[in-house]
């Protein structure tokens, strides 16, 4: 009987005990992985690992984890990976587990299984260390998955970008990446912005007058001058609703906002 693939992290980790049948790849093509998933130097340092799903445990886990989360390596490995997402705030894991990891497979299963290994899942999510400080870390993952779509293993790494996320959102994509001599960068291949609170999807009262102006016809500049703000705050006000509605450009933000009658 053909499996089903999970719908949550929580399944995932359940259901992977009944594929004990599937052949986990060899541990020098993981690491193969995990060198090409390190291809850019700007996400360095950064703490790699290896999550086997079948076994509920850890191939690999960079020694400097401890750096991170205070804890030993030794006891994140022997704890395992639910402990691992223990530590996350609840509401980014409720997003991952219910919304990103399900739609990552779903993903994953419109690709072949052999492509896979180029394909490069980002997200940010916080997480409390073992003093209770609050980090925001950056995790760059790539699924390996049978030929039926189910997970096998998850192989990243994860940064500190305390300075770089802001805390009120996820910002969840999906990338493509060739092994070419000239290292091109990655292609977005799916991106969606998911908001702790359903509030912050609501567009403020200056954010429905820019976007009432863009359906008059006026240019950024234009409607700068109308608001006498500045042209970056028009700009940044454009890309936040952009995030907020997950539309890919101005045509569908206004289309988005005809049909949710805003205007």
């Amino acid at each position: 009987m053909k499996k089903h693939l999970p719908s949550s992290y929580f399944e995932g980790i359940q259901l992977a005990r009944d594929n004990t049948d599937i052949r986990i790849p060899e541990f020098e093509e993981l690491h193969r992985l995990l060198r090409m998933n390190s291809f850019s130097p700007s996400l360095n340092p950064s703490r790699y690992y290896i999550v086997d799903y079948i076994q509920k445990k850890y191939l690999y886990l960079d020694p400097s984890c401890a750096t991170y989360l205070g804890y030993r390596r030794e006891y994140i490995q022997d704890a395992g990976p639910l402990f691992y997402t223990s530590l996350w705030n609840k509401k980014d894991f409720k997003i991952y587990n219910d919304d990103i990891f399900p739609e990552s497979l779903k993903f994953l299963k419109q690709h072949r299984s052999d492509d896979h290994n180029r394909l490069f899942i980002n997200l940010n999510y916080r997480i409390k260390d073992r003093s209770g400080n609050h980090l925001t870390l950056l995790q760059r993952s790539t699924v390996i998955t049978s030929q039926d779509g189910f997970p096998l293993l998850s192989i990243g790494m994860v940064s500190n970008m305390n300075s770089h996320l802001t805390e009120n959102r996820i910002i969840f994509s999906i990338e493509s990446y060739d092994e070419t001599p000239d290292f091109s960068p990655p292609r977005i291949l799916t991106k969606k912005v998911y908001f702790h609170n359903d509030e912050q999807r609501l567009l403020t009262k200056r954010e429905l007058e820019v976007i009432k102006w863009l359906c008059e016809g006026l240019s950024s500049k234009q409607i700068a001058d109308k608001l006498n703000i500045s042209l970056y705050t028009v700009n940044n006000h454009r890309q936040n609703m952009l995030d907020k509605t997950s539309c890919k450009n101005t045509a569908e933000l206004l289309k988005y906002a005809i049909l949710q009658q805003l205007l």
